[in-house]
């Protein structure tokens, strides 16, 4: 029990860490969009209309790089594979298939139960 205790404590701290890290690179970044963008559209000549269009563009362009980033990021199939579960979800697919059969054969195809011999 105390063995499971030191160890979510460790989790719990790299989970911090890992998610302290993540929000100082998210005021990075952010704070260098605003700069690039107020710089871009203050000091060029552009018309207002120019500079709409370069704005929905760099949009788009962000929100599909943030949702193909946290798509990669937040796949089932990571997580299972970060945390060394990918042979225990392969076991319990197998012992569900194995029980599954096990209950075809056991029951007919009407549904009834089979005469045991």
């Amino acid at each position: 029990m105390s063995l499971m205790y030191v160890r979510s404590i460790k989790a719990l701290r790299f989970l911090f860490l890992g998610m302290l890290c993540m929000a100082m690179c998210l005021l990075f970044l952010m704070t260098g969009l605003i700069v690039l963008h107020v710089s871009l559209f203050v000091y060029t000549p552009w018309t207002m209309a120019t500079k709409m269009l370069v704005g929905l563009l760099c949009s788009l362009i962000y929100f599909l790089a943030a949702f193909g980033i946290f798509y990669q990021i937040f796949s089932s199939e990571r997580w299972l594979k970060i945390f060394h579960a990918e042979r225990l979800t392969e076991d319990l697919n197998t012992n569900h298939r194995r029980a599954g059969h096990l209950h075809e054969e056991a029951v007919s195809k009407d549904g009834e139960p089979k005469p045991t011999e």
